[in-house]
């Protein structure tokens, strides 16, 4: 295996080098806009191989040919950002180190351009992994290019899940009022947006109002025509409102001045719901996950895909539980110390086992469906499993379930913390945690060598209700 990956290696440094030696080319490339209009030469037989934009173009004759030689024409791409990707296309090679969080993006709206599906990707992952403060202070701005882009699902579902988590971040950006409408009907729906009823409320109507700049702040002084207007204007975000989560004194201070721009069946139906509670309100959506977790490694969004695990679905998706989880022990609060965690989460029942580990954007864990002792015995439950969240995301979620063959599932050792399999599939010591080759759960733990201690940021431990 080493010898094929240094020919690889070698490979792409040597094609590489044909990108420099451009006497010999088909294939010029015009990039950026008057005055500063790059010309680059290239090789159709490569840009064909590497990119399915070029294999297609060159194919269908998009690119002009004059005295034997193709032209193609990018003014839309700025040239620092293409020749990025043509070292990638000859190379196999990007480094995005030192570069800011703004170039990269622009980056990657030119690679999902070309169609380069594997570079994409590992922008995204970058951006998530090496990025993450910069995303979070102009999420607008990221949010409008990662909905413009299909490709970009992977930053795309981050930045929900971020947002979610944390509404403010973009509630209470500078480029709220901005934000296209079609973000904001992707965000009001989900089920997992932390906020609460009435803030939505707030927040659509503030955004409403800001897309028509001729409204007065006093509603008091708007006409029946400014009503209307703001009425069509927010007329699909309305019903993702859970109106049965809005009490009657907020709706009374806060909704009520802005009656008419609600649809009357809606008001009537509210109304007569804050009258008589038994008559539901009409096209009102079902509340909002109820899950809560306190946790400082994983947000709500984690915790309803591991209850989906526990409930014995693989689902990352939709939450189909009713799991309620309690913080038994957290080691930077109650101390790194095996015997802490045996005082605390022994004889407590089902518990699940987070791990935030130092320097990796990583997130392993375990299940243990049964009880923690100390008494030196290996225990087993076809339910127990171990998993990872690779970029600490719900869509990046990896579960192993326990291979039944084996019948060491759980290991109960007071000097040890929590062990899951026959040779420490899953072990933690002290500050450290490391595990084994796939005893009795699958290897999901690729990033890490077997049998070296990793020294964990933090580990917490909860009960499952």
């Amino acid at each position: 295996m080493t010898e094929v990956s240094n020919f690889q290696i070698k490979l792409c440094a040597d094609i590489g080098k044909i990108l420099e030696q451009n006497n010999v080319h088909d294939v010029i490339i015009l990039v950026g806009q008057e005055p500063n209009v790059k010309k680059y030469k290239a090789h159709s037989l490569i840009l064909c191989a590497r990119s399915r934009y070029f294999r297609i173009g060159l194919s269908a004759d998009w690119a002009k040919k004059q005295d034997g030689i193709f032209v193609f024409k990018k003014p839309n791409i700025l040239p620092e950002v293409f020749e990025i990707i043509l070292k990638f296309l000859y190379s196999a090679t990007v480094d995005l180190k030192g570069q800011e969080g703004s170039e990269i993006l622009k980056l990657l709206v030119a690679v999902d351009e070309l169609d380069l599906d594997d570079l994409s990707a590992h922008i995204q992952q970058h951006l998530i992994k090496e990025k993450r403060e910069w995303l979070h202070q102009d999420p607008v701005q990221v949010l409008d290019i990662v909905f413009r882009h299909e490709a970009c699902h992977s930053l795309r579902d981050y930045c929900l899940e971020a947002i979610c988590a944390s509404p403010k971040l973009i509630f209470e950006s500078k480029g709220f009022r901005s934000i296209d409408r079609s973000i904001l009907l992707t965000l009001v729906k989900r089920d997992d947006l932390e906020i609460e009823e009435i803030k939505i409320w707030e927040y659509l109507i503030d955004w409403g109002t800001a897309q028509h700049t001729s409204l007065g702040k006093e509603v008091s002084k708007w006409s029946r025509e400014d009503f209307t207007t703001v009425a069509a204007t927010l007329e699909p975000l309305l019903p993702l409102i859970r109106w049965g989560e809005i009490k009657s004194l907020d709706f009374q201070q806060k909704v009520l001045p802005y009656k008419r721009v609600l649809p009357k069946p809606l008001y009537k139906s509210i109304i007569e719901h804050y009258l008589n509670s038994s008559i539901p309100i009409q096209s009102t959506l079902k509340a909002r996950a109820a899950i809560h977790i306190d946790s400082t490694i994983i947000n709500k969004k984690i915790a309803a895909v591991i209850g989906n695990w526990i409930a014995g679905t693989n689902s990352i998706s939709e939450q189909n539980h009713s799991y309620k989880f309690e913080n038994l022990f957290r080691a930077s609060r109650d101390g790194f110390n095996n015997g802490t965690f045996h005082s605390r989460c022994n004889n407590k029942g089902p518990t699940v086992t987070i791990v935030k580990l130092l320097s990796y954007n990583i997130i392993v864990g375990a299940y243990n469906p049964l009880h923690w002792t100390s008494n030196g015995t290996y225990q087993y439950s076809d339910s127990t499993f171990i998993f990872q969240f690779s970029d600490s995301t719900s869509q990046s979620g990896q579960i192993g379930r326990i291979n039944n063959s084996y019948q060491n599932t759980v290991y109960n050792q007071s000097n040890y913390g929590p062990t899951f399999g026959s040779g420490n599939d899953f072990f933690i010591n002290g500050t450290y945690w490391r595990h084994s080759t796939g005893n009795s759960y699958p290897n999901i733990f690729p990033s890490f060598s077997t049998g070296n201690n990793y020294q964990m940021q933090e580990y917490e431990v909860f009960r499952v209700l």
